[in-house]
This record gives structure tokens, C-alpha cells and sequence, in this order.
């Protein structure tokens, strides 16, 4: 099931259920919460970049390669099931 959120939006993806999501703005901000967080916290500690200054990270000029992203969730128990659809 597809859902689109204007800003301030919320959704819920429930544990367990496969999901996806895409921003389809430059800018776009996507506010992630993960309850219980231990199980994704070394998951995001690898697939992140530290902040060199309190503005963040540079932005990103190419996509993150998916088959090391893929390697990096299974380390961390997380299966990612795929682009959401349109990507």
C-alpha cells in the first residue's frame, strides 16, 4: 500500500512488516524513529558518516551502492527487501 505524506506528515511501519520509503524532494527531511533502537543503531553507526561540524554531513552526489548496503544489513540483522516502487 502505497502512502504520500506532505510535510509535517507521519507514518508507521510496524515491526516486523516489510517497508520502504522515498523523498522525493531535494529537500526533503526525513526524521527516522526506531523503537527499541539497539537492534539499528550499529546498522545506521556503519551505513552513516560522522558530521564533521554541527551543520552535518556534505550532501551526497551519488546514490549509496546497494549490494554494500545490502552486506552492511545483514551484518546488523536487517534484511532490505528492495527500492520503494518508482525508484
Amino acid at each position: 500500500e502505497e502512502r504520500r505524506l506532505s510535510a509535517g506528515g507521519f507514518a508507521l511501519a510496524p515491526r516486523g512488516i516489510p517497508h520502504a520509503f522515498r523523498c522525493e524532494t531535494p529537500d526533503a527531511i526525513l526524521l527516522l524513529l526506531i523503537t527499541p533502537g539497539s537492534k539499528h543503531e550499529a546498522l545506521f553507526r556503519e551505513l552513516g558518516e560522522p558530521a564533521s561540524d554541527r551543520l552535518g554531513p556534505p550532501a551526497r552526489t551519488a546514490r549509496p551502492d546497494p549490494a554494500a548496503m545490502g552486506e552492511i544489513a545483514a551484518r546488523n540483522g536487517t534484511q532490505i527487501v528492495g527500492p520503494p516502487p518508482g525508484s
